[in-house]
């Protein structure tokens, strides 16, 4: 175990009271957060020929507290909370400004998560780098950095880290568990054709399901957003050099299947994606990825965020598939390889049915609204 010799009592925000309940497994650390509407994730990568990585992971950011003393740490978050403005920007919808509000909740909701971890990950590392097989762990005035290797066979590693973002007043912290498991058919097949298949013997025995075709295209010379987010991107891909202004095309087709009441919706969701995973865990797709987030409150159960199959030589997918619960029903979208070397996908890709530049026109009512980028006009 390697230890710098910065002070570590400062870091690692060792808060005056103790949990009630103290955390005993990773896994129980991840099925906490879920159970408190965390949204961590599970992933499976195929990226190998005889193995497959299973990971939990989970991301937050919130404003800095590096340099706050530990024992005021708590205290500090519950001042933030009383605090939070309401209005935080603006977005333009046919030249007329529309404000956009933080949601007090979802704020809430996220610093108690982080005062949760902090009470709770630091005493179950510390616990896990005494057991290690291996274990490193880094600290400076910015950062902490644990490395820990708990099992070979199959190997377990787990990766926690907290840092300043550089130039920017916020504090992220990153926790992975990662275990790594032999694959008992060898595959270094990218055909997405199990993965089309599961996906039409799904649809095929739902009722009333409706699809329509889809296409996100940006023309030759017209560039991204160069500032902030681009705000109507779920994912995208930045091309530099000669390509960077190339003409892209995404298509695609999205299935929507109509259902009443959230619990319905819910189990064909959680059926849906436990589909996905039986397939990444037992008959990979090479280069493949899967996405999940533990739904709030769930006990374990996942919903699907994405499934993509990596091209290893333009290092754009082959294909993807997303999928999204709403009021209405379940909806699931399938792309097919990009054209060009950039492309872009929709945040509400649910709702629209193409895009061409930054207008996008919408599945409902067809309506073409020009977006601007969340951040672009400040109150």
């Amino acid at each position: 175990m390697a230890l710098s010799a910065m002070s570590f009592a400062s870091c690692t925000q060792n808060l005056s009271e103790k949990p009630e309940h103290e955390i005993e497994s990773l896994t129980e650390l991840f099925d906490s957060l879920a159970m408190r509407g965390a949204y961590p994730r599970f992933n499976i990568d195929a990226f190998g020929d005889s193995v497959i990585t299973e990971e939990y992971d989970y991301f937050s950011c919130l404003e800095d507290t590096m340099g706050v003393d530990s024992l005021d740490v708590e205290e500090w978050y519950k001042r933030t909370l009383d605090n939070l403005p309401s209005a935080i920007d603006t977005i333009i919808i046919d030249g007329e400004k529309h404000a956009t509000y933080r949601d007090i909740k979802t704020e809430r909701r996220m610093i108690e998560n982080r005062i949760f971890l902090l009470h709770n990950v630091f005493p179950l590392v510390e616990k896990l780098c005494k057991r290690a097989r291996e274990s490193y762990r880094y600290i400076t005035p910015d950062s902490i950095d644990y490395s820990v290797t708990i099992a070979k066979e199959p190997q377990k590693l787990l990766s926690f880290k907290r840092y300043k973002v550089t130039n920017r007043d916020y504090d992220n912290l990153f926790l992975r568990y990662t275990v790594e498991k032999p694959l008992k058919i060898k595959t270094k097949s990218s055909d997405p054709k199990p993965v089309h298949a599961l996906l039409k013997q799904f649809l095929a025995e739902q009722k009333d399901v409706k699809q329509y075709e889809v296409n996100y295209e940006w023309d030759k010379g017209v560039p991204f957003p160069t500032e902030g987010e681009f705000y109507h991107s779920v994912s995208q891909r930045r091309k530099r050099g000669p390509d960077s202004l190339a003409a892209s095309l995404v298509t695609g087709t999205c299935y929507f299947i109509p259902l009443k009441g959230s619990k319905a919706i819910e189990r064909l969701s959680d059926e849906f994606c436990d589909r996905m995973i039986r397939l990444s865990a037992e008959k990979p797709v090479h280069r493949s990825r899967l996405t999940t987030r533990f739904l709030p409150g769930s006990d374990m159960k996942k919903e699907l965020q994405n499934y993509i199959i990596h091209d290893k030589n333009t290092k754009l997918f082959i294909y993807e598939i997303k999928a999204q619960r709403c009021e209405d029903g379940l909806h699931i979208l399938e792309l097919n390889n990009p054209q060009g070397q950039r492309y872009t996908i929709p945040v509400s890709w649910w709702a629209v049915m193409r895009t061409h530049n930054t207008k996008i026109f919408w599945r409902n009512n067809d309506n073409n609204l020009p977006l601007q980028k969340v951040s672009e006009i400040p109150l």
